[in-house]
């Protein structure tokens, strides 16, 4: 799966697949997802489909990076959760 990687950071050896920004192992989670390129977040937007030169709801949201406004691999349903990067690294520092 190394390739479907955009970007990372680790500490410590080279990861198998030589991807990544090496960092020092005495990072915040907050430096080390600024280090990794993943401080960003993710916003739900209405996804349209276009039909005959119209814009047509087709009630679902797309997910948009805030970075580079790209729209992440993922349509998704109305109602469904999704986790910010810091969010999930707050999580793991509990």
């Amino acid at each position: 799966m190394a390739h479907q990687v955009e970007t990372m950071a680790y500490a410590g050896e080279v990861p198998w697949h030589g991807l990544g920004k090496q960092v020092l192992p005495d990072l915040s989670p907050e430096q080390m997802l600024y280090e990794a390129g993943l401080d960003w977040s993710v916003e739900k937007v209405p996804a349209f489909a276009e039909v005959n030169g119209e814009k047509v709801a087709v009630g679902k949201s797309a997910l948009i990076r805030s970075s580079d406004s790209k729209v992440l691999d993922v349509v998704v349903m109305t109602g469904i959760q999704f986790r910010m990067p810091k969010r999930l690294v707050s999580l793991l520092t509990l």
